[in-house]
């Protein structure tokens, strides 16, 4: 009938698109592999990637805000940065900004680049996100690259979810997915995860200034892909990344100088309320062997009340993310010796972390939270909220730990 004919042309434009991103990403990499000058190849590149989010205002003062941070330092040195910008919905263009002697100004790659994420299916999102990777590597050869995601964020839950439909069924919409203003074109942590892999790289650290991104079940989806995860727990201001003051110290990786900068710009803001860790992701391997065991000890039941005590980053009811050692804590009583050993693990993989003594959420109204504990990251571990009932259970982390 006409309506399976119309599903067919959609399902066989979805495969075009990829095939035709495969097709590009082969090109891409050809062109450039094994060619490039040695004189080219820098220290390091760092690549800004703004899918369209609706913050396209913020998107515009946080690359001014950049720009003027290297006119502060003075030049990039041995670095170089590249700009993945969206340009509405199905458009992106790439630039980086170079330092002339006198201002940072955009050198263009490529513009007008077709990407309907909305139209791809997780092969096709993977294919596309490799091919933007791999231009952003052709253009700008270094000896090690780093990831900052602009967007919005919704931790691990699937590509297509809204939070505020968890939130609330009658809260206006927030759309916090990563990669788009609307559920259609959200892109997956395993989509971008995956696109790394394909693309042949690997990350020093992967950035995303996004809400709610400092999760264990996130971070555990890069484990591979990088060697530091930076994000935030709790919801991050419109504002995102201070980068005027905080781009010397990524750039430096001076993650302690940068965790600090951070905290202290929202601090002395209006909106004092901000978290930010950034976690080594080696250890994330044997933090998953520890916690299935403690979860093969000491099972939470489904009318857990208990849970409630534990230290929360968001205003739902029931809560969604949770302090991740908090949790641990309370789920680990009587088991001090896994407990402790967690502890240990989580001790080693914060390698820097802030926050403010209250944290914003407008999940599902607005409202500030006291955080009386904070280990860096959150868990979604002992949620039971209904409306993402069987989700969780298809993370990686979940999988692994129970």
């Amino acid at each position: 009938n006409s309506k399976d004919m119309e599903c067919m042309k959609r399902y066989n434009g979805m495969k075009l698109l990829a095939l035709v991103c495969g097709i590009m990403v082969l090109f891409a990499f050809s062109s450039c592999h094994d060619g490039n000058d040695d004189d080219n190849v820098t220290e390091e590149t760092v690549i800004f990637f703004f899918p369209y989010s609706g913050l396209e205002s913020q998107i515009d003062n946080n690359i001014n805000d950049i720009k003027k941070a290297v006119e502060d330092i003075g030049g990039l040195g041995d670095k170089r940065l590249v700009v993945i910008k969206s340009v509405g919905r199905a458009k992106v263009n790439i630039f980086e900004l170079v330092w002339n002697g006198n201002e940072c100004t955009e050198s263009i790659v490529s513009e007008g680049f077709n990407t309907d994420f909305s139209s791809y299916d997780e092969e096709g999102s993977t294919t596309c996100l490799s091919q933007l990777l791999g231009i952003a590597r052709c253009n700008a050869p270094a000896d090690s690259y780093s990831l900052i995601v602009g967007s919005h964020g919704s931790a691990w839950l699937p590509a297509g979810i809204s939070l505020s439909d968890i939130s609330s069924k009658h809260a206006p919409r927030i759309n916090k997915a990563f990669g788009t203003a609307g559920v259609d074109g959200q892109i997956s942590n395993e989509s971008l995860a995956n696109a790394v892999k394909k693309a042949g790289m690997h990350f020093g650290y992967i950035f995303f200034d996004a809400c709610l991104m400092a999760n264990v079940e996130t971070i555990y989806e890069y484990r591979d892909v990088c060697d530091f995860f930076i994000g935030s727990a709790s919801e991050t201001m419109a504002y995102g990344a201070p980068y005027r003051v905080v781009l010397k110290d990524l750039l430096m990786h001076d993650y302690a100088g940068f965790a600090g900068h951070y905290v202290s710009f929202y601090e002395n803001s209006n909106t004092p309320y901000a978290t930010i860790s950034v976690v080594r992701t080696s250890f994330l391997n044997d933090l998953s062997t520890v916690v299935r065991e403690l979860n093969n000890m000491t099972q939470m039941g489904d009318d857990d009340e208990g849970a409630k005590a534990v230290q929360c980053y968001d205003g739902m009811e029931p809560h969604l993310f949770y302090d991740f050692l908090d949790w641990v804590e309370y789920q680990g009583e009587g088991c001090d010796y896994i407990v402790e050993e967690i502890r240990t693990l989580v001790s080693k993989m914060i390698v820097a972390s802030k926050h403010t003594p209250t944290i914003y959420s407008s999940l599902p109204k607005t409202q500030k939270i006291s955080l009386d504990k904070y280990c860096g990251f959150s868990t979604s571990c002992p949620t039971q909220n209904a409306l993402v009932s069987g989700m969780h259970e298809r993370t990686a982390w979940y999988a692994d730990t129970k």
